[in-house]
């Protein structure tokens, strides 16, 4: 027969921790949470520390000592730099790098791209390239210098454009030098008055037909260009050595008509090279030359 058997404590349970236990507990977890947050916010401080020290050491360790302004131009490097507004003591990783180089070609009007670089620890280099006149255009009783892209160079007297190219268009609105010519183009028409509206518009027709006789002449490789005409862009007109009108018409085709131009301007040059006339190839595939006659 079997004997009975007591059944002994179950090691598993637990003696219950009394209250005052549990108070000192608590109270040990609270501080030690405490503690936690303390050496959290002074870890955080020291980094923000760090951070300002890197910051002050970064303004201070990268300004502005100097400057090299590279790339032949007409104007002084002090003028380049001058007219950037980029001052000594500035830090060099400085904003507005971009309005910066727009106002050297504004000020300065023959520079025609500016760049500006950074040449650590304190460098500014400005590089500059030059633009040139290509043709110039009739404002009142002077002459306006403009280069291949519209912009406006320098006012000369009459008469004194040398070799360059008259221009002859509508009048500006805008002509100022370091800028590019602005017109006034019809938009809409007003309900009062009937008249049309005008705005100021950088890229009207007449410098779009600017642009494109230029293209033209560049492509078609047509030599002694002496006047644009181009008051009416429809009908445009060149001067050749100073004595032939060319009528190229609409800008369209433009390059095909300047070569079919020049094939009948080297035959005639041959015939009469001081002979004056108008040479009209407006019309595709006809070439028309009249000479001048009388007295």
């Amino acid at each position: 027969m079997d004997k009975k058997t007591t059944p002994g404590p179950d090691k598993r349970l637990r003696a219950v921790p009394s209250a005052a236990a549990r108070k000192r507990s608590a109270k040990k977890n609270k501080n030690a949470r405490r503690k936690k947050a303390a050496l959290k916010t002074l870890a955080a401080l020291a980094v923000c520390g760090v951070l300002a020290a890197a910051a002050y050491g970064f303004i201070e360790g990268f300004r502005i000592t100097g400057f090299e302004v590279q790339g032949k131009t007409r104007y002084s490097a002090e003028q380049v730099v001058q007219a950037a507004g980029i001052a000594k003591g500035r830090n060099i990783f400085f904003r507005g790098r971009e309005n910066a180089q727009a106002a050297v070609c504004e000020k300065l009007p023959y520079i025609g791209k500016a760049e500006i670089a950074r040449k650590l620890p304190g460098t500014v280099v400005i590089k500059v390239s030059e633009t040139a006149a290509y043709c110039a255009m009739k404002e009142g009783g002077s002459l306006l210098l403009l280069d291949r892209h519209a912009k406006a160079l320098d006012r000369k007297a009459a008469g004194s454009q040398g070799k360059l190219p008259v221009l002859l268009c509508a009048p500006p609105s805008k002509a100022a030098p370091g800028s590019v010519i602005e017109f006034k183009t019809a938009s809409e028409t007003s309900t009062q008055t009937g008249e049309p509206l005008t705005q100021p518009s950088a890229f009207n027709d007449t410098l779009l037909c600017y642009f494109a006789v230029i293209k033209a002449i560049d492509e078609s490789g047509i030599k002694d260009i002496t006047q644009l005409d181009l008051r009416d862009t429809m009908d445009v007109r060149l001067g050749y050595q100073s004595r032939i009108t060319i009528i190229v018409g609409a800008p369209e085709n433009m390059v095909r008509r300047l070569q079919l131009a020049m094939e009948a301007l080297a035959i005639q040059d041959a015939k009469s090279p001081a002979q004056k006339g108008t040479l009209d190839v407006s019309i595709s595939k006809n070439v028309i030359f009249r000479p001048e006659t009388g007295g």
